[in-house]
């Protein structure tokens, strides 16, 4: 069974005081996604998730012609953004 509902920034808060209250989120968003006001919100609702906290110093990447489930849907183009962000992470770490 699923639990309530919870608002998302919530949720995201609740990661981001896990360890010192900071970090950094890669969010995959597809945009032909059906759910959460469908394919012409999308670009809306990633803005509003990389927003929504932010010491979480969140990243969107926009997955064309993917709905919900992006990495099921193109997973290479999903693994390409994942290393390139993990590429900027080290860039950050090093300075």
């Amino acid at each position: 069974r699923l639990g309530p509902n919870r608002p998302t920034n919530e949720l995201l808060k609740e990661y981001a005081n896990f360890g010192d209250g900071t970090g950094r989120l890669l969010i995959c968003q597809g945009m032909a996604d059906l759910l959460g006001g469908g394919p012409g919100n999308q670009p809306k609702r990633l803005q509003s998730f990389v927003s929504a906290v932010p010491e979480l110093q969140a990243s969107g990447v926009p997955i064309e012609g993917c709905g919900h489930c992006p990495h099921d849907e193109a997973p290479k183009k999903v693994a390409d953004a994942v290393l390139k962000w993990l590429e900027e992470d080290k860039e950050i770490i090093a300075e």
